[in-house]
């Protein structure tokens, strides 16, 4: 193209211009052409950069639409989170007073246990009254009237009969008045509670000699078999007051000539049974399995029509249970029983 440019020069110069004119057009077809090929060039420059335009438009579209995803995933996590934190708290509220309710339920059930025990115990209490004190202070009031209107005619036998039979009323009142009396301070919790060390054999015989009376009446042996020199852990007039019940139970339900055997068994170095077995009439079934609840009536004539209310066995079985042990009774009917009970060594 430059030289074309030329040659024009140097022929206009000559004044030939055919000449001039021909390479004037090679001069400007090769301008042209020089320029289609930088136009196309820039064409080409223009194309490379709109298409990186493009795919940089399309990339950052794509972002956006991931980054608009992005947002709107997190917003639906966060939505639910707060949703399901919600629900926990809900249910947690909703544990929290179904908790309380049970809560509440059981006291009621607590509640309306104890004041069955409550009502068993005034049905007791007004059952002994009603029925098991006046006998024995009716039997007193016919024994002194007699005394009273016919001592003149009586024989010295005969008063002494009477006497005895006095005094087997009284002793029979003053040990269902001593139990009642414990009971009323039981429940009230006046009873107090001093436990400690004792030699066993000592206590036992001490408890023992109180209620030989009744058992000399009907000729009941009454055997101790409690080495010397083994201590318990117990308060000293809680326990007299168990073994004088029980013992005195087993007298009450022993025919004449009968036979009591105190005896006792260490258990694994850190507490003692304690048994006393007759060969009384015993006792079925029945009649043990409901021996220790108040809301059932136990009481039983003895064998000499001695009064029982059961509520003997109620206090043994509580002071029992306030030294941390427990008691429990084998009968067999006709054949006698035995009551035993665990005490801390």
């Amino acid at each position: 193209m430059i030289s074309s440019g030329l040659l024009n020069m140097i022929y206009q110069a000559k004044e030939n211009y055919k000449e001039a004119n021909k390479y004037m057009r090679l001069a400007y077809l090769g301008r042209i052409e020089y320029y289609q090929k930088d136009i196309n060039v820039k064409l080409k420059d223009m194309q490379h950069d709109f298409e990186i335009a493009s795919k940089q438009k399309e990339i950052s579209y794509r972002n956006s639409q991931l980054w608009f995803l992005f947002i709107s995933f997190l917003t639906i996590l966060i939505i639910t989170t707060f949703f399901i934190i919600i629900l926990l708290k809900k249910n947690k509220r909703k544990n929290i007073l179904n908790e309380e309710l049970n809560s509440k339920n059981q006291i009621i059930l607590n509640q309306n246990e104890e004041l069955s025990k409550l009502n068993a115990t005034k049905d007791k209490f007004f059952s002994i009254i009603a029925h098991d004190l006046r006998g024995p202070i009716g039997g007193l009031m016919g024994l002194s009237q007699i005394m009273a209107e016919e001592l003149s005619s009586l024989t010295i036998e005969e008063v002494q009969e009477l006497a005895l039979s006095m005094n087997h009323s009284a002793t029979n009142l003053f040990g269902l008045l001593e139990n009642l009396l414990n009971w009323a301070r039981m429940q009230r919790g006046s009873i107090s509670y001093d436990p400690k060390i004792w030699e066993l054999h000592l206590l036992v015989n001490e408890s023992v000699e109180m209620i030989r009376e009744p058992a000399k009446i009907k000729e009941i042996e009454i055997g101790i078999q409690i080495p010397e020199g083994l201590m318990v852990f117990a308060d000293k007039n809680i326990l007299q007051m168990v073994i004088r019940n029980l013992v005195s139970n087993s007298i009450k339900f022993t025919e004449k000539g009968g036979k009591i055997i105190l005896s006792v068994e260490a258990k694994d170095g850190k507490t003692v049974e304690i048994s006393i077995k007759d060969n009384g009439i015993g006792m079925n079934k029945e009649l043990v399995d409901n021996l220790f609840h108040a809301d059932v009536r136990n009481g039983r004539k003895g064998t000499n029509g001695e009064p029982s209310t059961g509520l003997g066995l109620l206090l043994c079985k509580e002071f029992v249970e306030k030294h941390g042990g427990k008691i429990w009774v084998e009968s067999e009917e006709g054949k006698g029983s035995t009551f035993s009970f665990l005490l801390p060594i």
